[in-house]
């Protein structure tokens, strides 16, 4: 009910709401590798990597002994709370798209189940100064083991994207009133602008010969989130167009700072 209060849409226009959510339920979640992919692109093999990643080493290990002190101890609120890992992690592994956020309902779990694992082992030292201090100690490392990684993404993070500064920099460089084809996952350039700006949104248009594409617009503006360009398209470009300006950086996420490639084709 809450989901339908703040968004409408699926009541509204539910013919279209359930055509996207079909795309992308089979894109993702249906079962089997996609194309081109090996046997350990799937979650099952993916998850532990990111989350070790993500965690860093002293949560990770501390979480995995937590599972098994979980199953050797048998308790029954425990297990209920590690069941929901196991089906979780049995399910979503098995899914086509594998990313990161894809694990985040994983961690709060995680935490519980290290909290009471912890909690355990202090129980067993002897004097209430002597557990308080373990509980604090083993909290405070598992925090600073992920301080680190926080940083650095936080930094990342606070510096403009690599679209954005392209996007600035072709406003700044480019003339006005040039014909712009470009990508996806590449600067956005609002309507009413000075350039006249075409999205490949479906990858067809750049299937052309480039020498075509020359007599229909002046720049191109690729990607490398869009993988056949980084093999084909862009390999086409570099042989008969001019690369003007590329713009990369350092990624704190699957869709953060792609690489982008300003071309300027021939006869334009």
């Amino acid at each position: 009910i809450g989901f339908l209060a703040g968004f409408p849409w699926p009541i509204l226009d539910f013919t279209r709401f359930f055509a996207r959510f079909a795309d992308r339920f089979q894109l993702i979640i249906g079962a089997g590798l996609s194309q081109g992919k090996s046997i350990l692109s799937y979650g099952w093999f993916s998850y532990p990597r990111i989350m070790l990643g993500s965690m860093g080493w002293l949560p990770f290990i501390v979480g995995l002994a937590s599972i098994i002190w979980i199953i050797v101890k048998k308790q029954k609120r425990d297990i209920l709370v590690l069941s929901f890992i196991i089906v979780f992690y049995l399910f979503s592994g098995s899914w086509k798209v594998v990313t990161g956020r894809y694990a985040l309902p994983l961690y709060p779990f995680f935490a519980i189940i290290s909290a009471r694992f912890v909690f355990w082992i202090s129980g067993k030292l002897k004097g209430e100064v002597r557990r308080n201090y373990f509980v604090y100690g083993v909290v405070v490392m598992l925090l600073a083991a992920g301080l680190p990684e926080i940083i650095r993404t936080d930094y990342i993070l606070s510096r403009k994207d690599t679209r954005l500064v392209a996007y600035e920099w072709f406003m700044k460089n480019v003339p006005e009133g040039s014909s712009v084809l470009r990508e996806p996952f590449t600067p956005e350039f609002r309507r009413g602008e000075k350039y006249r700006v075409k999205v490949d949104w479906d990858e067809v248009i750049k299937n052309k010969p480039v020498e075509e594409l020359g007599m229909e617009y002046d720049y191109v503006l690729v990607s490398n989130f869009n993988y056949s360009s980084e093999h084909d398209f862009e390999t086409r470009l570099n042989e008969k167009a001019v690369l003007v300006k590329e713009f990369a950086g350092e990624r704190a996420g699957m869709f953060h700072n792609p690489r982008i490639r300003i071309y300027k084709l021939p006869g334009s």
